[in-house]
């Protein structure tokens, strides 16, 4: 218990996505000695921030720990930190692993499994869910560990099919595993903690907030040994999840759609990027197969294609709605209608174009020179060969602040090649991704 104090006070001096943990670790050794240590100590470490040095040196009141360490046990909430036997290995990889996971339920074991993170768009279409649900629940049904982030539309569909499958599933949060969101899912929830697990980084009664799903999907992706997106719009959120997947160097699926298909216009961009396309559940699993094989059971994903189709029964015991809420997915039912495709806005001559439209090109229209910004100075350590698509996102980039990934995607720059472009700067070390999908310049 004493440990998880010291685990729980260093957690919170850092933060969610904190990069620093590993680095105070190696020079320190364990979260006691870093509470312990002299404020002279904390100085120009190698690879920690100065804001964390700074927040370390300055913040030795366990109160806040004791409190959260006080509801835990009164809640019953675990507590798992990074040095303990159960903490997952696959997480230890990451370049901003937490340093404390909350969790309620049982957790599995998670170097018995293949685990598959399955995510996509909150407003599904009927093909969406239809496919996530089939997929999910003949991946569950050979043993895979289905992860996912318990919200409305893909994830939870995929967590509902895993449950009706008998497989294990784990929900990431971005909120406290005491807070159920989104509320409607109170039911999923109960369901999920009856044979798995909810966790988070955020400490119990931490509400949902929007900037913590982009720092928890890190999570989602770095549980996995693939990440699969069903269906997803080019703002969708599993888009981060996707580019977080390449980051970590992890298996990315991509289930295709319709061509012109608003709800599917982000998985096919990442199936032309060179994402894994995936068709059925056995795409995924001949990925594994010869590695993992002993951890799976094909026998039982042959045998579960046939009863693997989804219907409304299963959605209703789980508490899970699908979108639009008259839509029925049984069969012999007609689905409804998907809503009617809406006329674009025609805007007056004098019109000014909204802040949310500037920067964006509509399709047909010829690529517009971006808004004149503050020229950045020359870097010679930028390679000369630098692909071209590298240098666009790259020169997007200001030398003195971070800019989110959304800011770049408004100057036109696909969301795929956007990813891609990220990726390969980040390996190069040409920019740094920080948490909340921002980015910033290493500098000289």
């Amino acid at each position: 218990m004493a440990d998880n104090l010291y685990w729980v006070w260093l957690s919170e001096c850092l933060g969610a996505g904190s990069r620093d943990l590993e680095p105070l670790l190696r020079h320190f050794g364990s979260p006691f000695d870093i509470y312990s240590a002299d404020e002279s100590m904390f100085y120009r470490i190698p690879g920690v921030s100065e804001a964390a040095l700074e927040r370390l040196s300055r913040r030795h009141d366990l109160d806040a720990a004791c409190r959260i360490v006080d509801q835990c046990t009164v809640s019953g909430i675990g507590i798992l930190c990074y040095d303990d036997s159960a903490y997952p290995e696959r997480l230890k990889t990451l370049r901003n692993p937490p340093a404390v996971l909350y969790y309620r339920g049982k957790l599995p074991d998670w170097n018995a499994h293949v685990a598959v993170a399955v995510v996509g768009t909150r407003s599904m279409s009927e093909y969406g869910g239809r496919t996530a649900y089939k997929i999910a629940y003949e991946l569950a049904s050979a043993g895979v560990l289905v992860v996912s982030g318990m919200a409305l539309g893909i994830d939870s569909v995929a967590q509902c099919a895993a449950m009706a499958a008998g497989g294990e599933t784990v929900a990431v949060l971005g909120c406290g595993v005491d807070i159920t969101y989104p509320p409607a899912h109170g039911t999923l929830r109960d369901h999920i903690l009856s044979s798995g697990a909810v966790v988070s980084e955020y400490p119990p009664g931490t509400p949902a907030n929007g900037r913590h799903f982009p720092v928890r999907n890190r999570i989602i992706s770095g549980l996995s040994h693939g990440t699969l997106i069903v269906e997803a719009d080019l703002r969708s959120g599993a888009m981060i999840t996707a580019r977080e997947a390449l980051v970590q160097g992890r298996d990315l699926f991509a289930v295709p759609g319709n061509v012109g298909n608003f709800h599917s216009a982000g998985t096919n961009e990442l199936i032309h990027a060179g994402a894994n396309l995936v068709l059925t559940a056995k795409d995924v699993l001949d990925n594994y197969s010869f590695l993992y094989g002993k951890m799976l059971n094909l026998p039982a994903y042959h045998a579960s294609v046939l009863h693997s189709d989804v219907d409304d029964a299963v959605l209703d015991r789980y508490g899970v709605s699908a979108r639009p809420a008259d839509f029925k997915y049984a069969k012999g039912k007609k689905a409804a209608p998907p809503p009617a495709a809406q006329p674009a806005p025609v805007s007056s001559p004098t019109a000014k174009p909204s802040s949310a439209s500037r920067g964006k090109r509509l399709p047909g229209e010829p690529k517009r020179s971006a808004e004149p910004k503050a020229q950045s100075r020359p870097d010679a350590s930028v390679p000369p060969d630098l692909p071209e698509d590298c240098r666009a996102v790259y020169d997007l980039i200001p030398d003195d602040r971070a800019v989110s990934a959304d800011t770049l995607a408004a100057a036109g720059i696909a969301p795929a090649p956007l990813i891609a472009a990220l990726t390969r700067l980040e390996l190069l070390g040409l920019i740094e991704g920080l948490p909340g999908s921002l980015y910033i310049r290493t500098g000289d």
